[in-house]
């Protein structure tokens, strides 16, 4: 599997390529993506999108999963923004995601989470952009082990700090790639416990504005 690291650095030298692969389009396709860039990016706008993907997994810091053999997520995260002034946005998200170790053939790991976020982006002048969420949900862990499988509710806090580049191909729409560090933090229900979760994910993207 991936390390964090390697993860970081193939995403960040997929930006570099696209930015390098943007720049050399004719000269009319670069006027048409920055008047979209301007149009979608402007002061009083509304903004409707989706990312969706899977990542690395995320770990509980908590439970040893050195021997697993296979860990994937699967994240949806719709979100709805205003920006209040040009390139900065402000709103509301939903997050679900699952992540599922194997750690045998008869053994599994299986995290679930859902939370309600508020975030807030800023685009840079050439696409990219920063974003950070912070928000509250609950979920469940369950460890499938031979012979005392267990299930255990929780909730906690979850963030997340992320690095994305759009590509602003139509006048209302683009499509986007985000990298995001995930952290999750909190209690379980049941037993007296806390517990700390994190992991990287990169998600694509698909996003309309509203706006003059």
């Amino acid at each position: 599997m991936l390390s964090n690291k390697t993860f970081l650095l193939v995403f960040f030298v997929f930006i570099l390529c696209t930015q390098l692969q943007a720049q050399k389009t004719d000269s009319l396709k670069h006027v048409d993506e920055r008047e979209n860039f301007l149009h979608q990016t402007s002061k009083y706008n509304i903004f409707v999108g989706v990312n969706f993907g899977l990542g690395l997994g995320v770990r509980n810091q908590n439970t040893s999963l050195n021997e697993s053999t296979v860990l994937f997520d699967f994240n949806i995260n719709p979100k709805v923004g205003f920006y209040p002034f040009r390139r900065l946005m402000v709103g509301v998200a939903y997050d679900y995601y699952t992540s599922l170790a194997s750690i045998n053939y008869s053994n599994n790991y299986q995290f679930n989470f859902q939370s309600l976020n508020g975030f807030t982006r800023y685009y840079f002048p050439k696409g990219m952009f920063g974003e950070a969420q912070l928000g509250w949900g609950n979920g469940s862990e369950r460890l499938s082990t031979t012979p005392n499988p267990f299930t255990e509710s929780l909730t906690g806090t979850k963030f997340s700090l992320g690095l994305g580049v759009g590509n602003f191909w139509g006048k209302n729409y683009h499509l986007e790639i985000l990298a995001r560090y995930i952290g999750i933090f909190g209690q379980y229900k049941i037993v007296d416990d806390d517990f700390y979760i994190n992991g990287l994910k990169i998600t694509a993207g698909l996003t309309y504005g509203f706006g003059k």
